[in-house]
C-alpha cells in the first residue's frame, strides 16, 4: 500500500479502524454523491433477487444515472435490503426502505440546524385514532426542521405531495390548527380510553359523558348558559350570543402564538377563530347525537359510582332489575333493602376507586 510515500507505508490498519472509515465516511460520502446524482438527473432503478435457501434473503438495488464526473452513464450501488417475499408490494416496500432512508440522513442534518432533537417519526394510523394525538404532538415538536427540510427541495422534487407538505409547513395559519388539536385532543382521549380498561366501569359512564360534555361546552359557551339548564343537552350552544367572543378556549399554546405574531393578517385570525367554533360546535353536536344520554339503563346504573349513588333511590334500582331480571316480590324488596343500605351508607366505609387505574381497592 502507498508505494510511493515512505511515511504512508508506515500507515496500518486492522479490523476495528477499517470498519470505521468504510462505515463511517467512505459509505457515507459515496451514498451522498449517489443521491445527488439522482436529484439531479433522471435514473432508472434495476433490481435482482437473491434466491439462496436461506432464512433471509436479499435484493439488490442499483441505478444508471448519469455520471457528470465521468461525462457517461455509470450504475451505481445503492442498498441491498431483506426481502424474502417476491410480490410487488414487498419489492416497492423494499425501495421505498432504501430510498427513505436516504432521505432521513439529509433530514437529520437540518434537526441539528434547527436545535430539534431527534425522535422517531409517527404515522397515525385510521384505525386506531387514538394514536393522532401523539402524531400531532411529534409533528409540532419536529415543525421547525420539517420546514427547513421541504422548504429546501429543489422545485424539481416536489411532485404535488410533496408541494402541498411543503406549503403547509410554511403556512402559520396551518400551525395554528395543530396546535389547537394539540389542546383539545386530550381531553378525547381521556375519555376513550377510560372505559377501554380491563376492569367493569360501566356505572361511571353517564356521568363521565355528562362531564366531558361540559367540559366541552365550557371552553366555547358562556357558564352562565349552561348552568341556567338542568339537562345540559338543552343547551343553546350554537347560538352566537351565548358562545364566548375572544375569550373561547384555543390552548395557551396557540394563544401566546398569535401574540407573537401580531403581523398575522385578521382574515387568517378571523378564519382560524370561525374554525374553532365549528370544531366544537361539530364535536358537541356529535355527542348529543350519538352518545345515550338519554338512556334510563345508564342513568340508574350509575348508582354504582359513590359519587352519584345520592341521587338515586333504592326504588329506581329494583325497577331496573325489571329490565334484567324476573324476580318476586319478596326479592324485590330484599334488593330495595340492599339498595338502600348501599347509597344510604358513607363513602369511607366503602371500597375506594382508584379513577387512575380503574380499579377497586
Amino acid at each position: 500500500m502507498f508505494p510511493d510515500s515512505p511515511i504512508a507505508q508506515k500507515f496500518s490498519c486492522k479490523r476495528t479502524k477499517t470498519t470505521h472509515i468504510l462505515t463511517q465516511a467512505l459509505a457515507p460520502h459515496w451514498d451522498n454523491k449517489v443521491t445527488d446524482m439522482c436529484k439531479e438527473e433522471n435514473f432508472a432503478v434495476m433490481i435482482d433477487e437473491s434466491n439462496d435457501k436461506g432464512d433471509n434473503k436479499k435484493l439488490n438495488i442499483l441505478v444508471r444515472v448519469y455520471n457528470t464526473t465521468l461525462q457517461k452513464i455509470a450504475t451505481h450501488f445503492v442498498g441491498i435490503p431483506t426481502c424474502n417475499i417476491g410480490t410487488s408490494d414487498s419489492i416497492f416496500r423494499c425501495l421505498d426502505k432504501v430510498f427513505s432512508s436516504k432521505r432521513k440522513e439529509e433530514y437529520n442534518s437540518f434537526l441539528d440546524f434547527t436545535d430539534t432533537e431527534p425522535m422517531k417519526m409517527l404515522k397515525h394510523c385510521g384505525t386506531r385514532w387514538l394514536s393522532l394525538e401523539r402524531c400531532v404532538k411529534r409533528l409540532l415538536q419536529q415543525w421547525p426542521a420539517l420546514k427547513s427540510y421541504f422548504q429546501s427541495l429543489p422545485e424539481s422534487e416536489k411532485p404535488c405531495r410533496i408541494m402541498r407538505c411543503a406549503e403547509f409547513l410554511v403556512n402559520d395559519e396551518m400551525w395554528l390548527y395543530f396546535a389547537f388539536l394539540d389542546f383539545n385532543l386530550p381531553v378525547l382521549n381521556d375519555f376513550n380510553v377510560m372505559f377501554q380498561a380491563g376492569e367493569s366501569i360501566v356505572g361511571f359512564l353517564h356521568t363521565e359523558m355528562v362531564r366531558l360534555l361540559r367540559k366541552l361546552m365550557a371552553r366555547f359557551v358562556s357558564t352562565k348558559v349552561i348552568t341556567s339548564q338542568q339537562d345540559i343537552t338543552k343547551v343553546d350552544f350554537k347560538s352566537a350570543e351565548n358562545q364566548h367572543d375572544e375569550r373561547i378556549a384555543i390552548g395557551w399554546t396557540a394563544r401566546e402564538f398569535l401574540s407573537d405574531h401580531e403581523e398575522l393578517s385578521p382574515v387568517v385570525v378571523n378564519r382560524f377563530f370561525s374554525s374553532v367554533r365549528q370544531f366544537y360546535c361539530t364535536t358537541v353536536s356529535t355527542m348529543i347525537a350519538k352518545f345515550p344520554f338519554k338512556d334510563k339503563v345508564l342513568q340508574t346504573i350509575a348508582y354504582l359510582n359513590p359519587e352519584t349513588k345520592q341521587n338515586m333511590s333504592p326504588e329506581d334500582v329494583a325497577s331496573l332489575s325489571d329490565r334484567f331480571l324476573s324476580l318476586s316480590p319478596d326479592q324485590k324488596s330484599q334488593l330495595e333493602d340492599q339498595a338502600s343500605d348501599y347509597i344510604l351508607s358513607p363513602k369511607s366505609n366503602l371500597p375506594s376507586y382508584d379513577k387512575e387505574n380503574t380499579t377497586m381497592n
